[in-house]
């Protein structure tokens, strides 16, 4: 887990490094499972996760000049909130 954010959050939550990491982490397990359940995982005012299913289909593979099949499967988007948006292009 990126050290950063573990630092911001303990410091802004008045938290220890180690609590922290471990509420990220459970945090993150619960995304997770809600995306594998297929769920949508929203937060107001920062945006949402979905997920998406990719249909399968026909590559050409570049070294060997062969055609294979991939699968379907599962992918994830973001789509972020206007609010995220507006905090992101405000001119500084």
């Amino acid at each position: 887990m990126d050290k950063k954010l573990i630092d911001s959050t303990a410091a802004a939550a008045g938290l220890t490094k180690k609590k922290t990491a471990a509420a990220l982490k459970t945090f993150f397990t619960s995304v997770s499972e809600q995306l594998d359940e297929n769920k949508t995982v929203s937060w107001p005012g920062f945006g949402a996760f979905k997920p998406v299913k990719q249909n399968g289909k026909r590559v050409r593979t570049p070294a060997a000049g062969e055609n294979v099949y991939v699968p379907p499967r599962y992918t994830v988007r973001f789509k972020p909130y206007k609010a995220l948006k507006d905090m992101l292009n405000v001119q500084k």
